[in-house]
């Protein structure tokens, strides 16, 4: 097997093993059905990968109840004052699986925001780069 496509291989293994990890949270910790947290999981997913590729119209409900729908992104290139924000800290890749939210840069407030996996309704791609 070529290098790339076995590459291509463990990153497709591991992206559905985090898609499952997240639907198993829903089905088990908030009382979902298996189905509906498997589509919820598979959201999300796309939707993360969406925000890292380019611009990303998020559709999701607040704590509080109210819907939400806002500009973003995790790829530099396409707001100047994100491309000077340098991470400092230490990246904790395991919060994600205690809480399941995720953050992203608000291209209208200018700031970072999070939206919790189980309160994303849906997500459209804007501009991909």
């Amino acid at each position: 097997m070529k290098k790339k496509t076995r590459r291509k291989n463990e990153t497709a293994r591991l992206l559905a093993r985090w898609a499952m990890e997240l639907a198993n949270h829903l089905r088990y910790k908030e009382g979902w059905t298996a189905e509906r947290a498997t589509r919820q999981a598979w959201l999300c997913q796309h939707a993360l990968e969406a925000l890292g590729k380019g611009e990303v119209t998020l559709d999701f409900n607040k704590v509080d109840g109210s819907r939400r729908i806002a500009r973003g992104t995790v790829c530099k290139g396409i707001d100047p004052l994100f491309d000077l924000y340098e991470y400092k800290g230490k990246k904790d890749e395991i919060s994600y699986r205690y809480n399941w939210s995720f953050t992203f840069w608000d291209l209208d407030e200018k700031a970072f925001r999070s939206f919790n996996a189980a309160r994303l309704n849906e997500f459209k791609t804007l501009i991909a780069i």
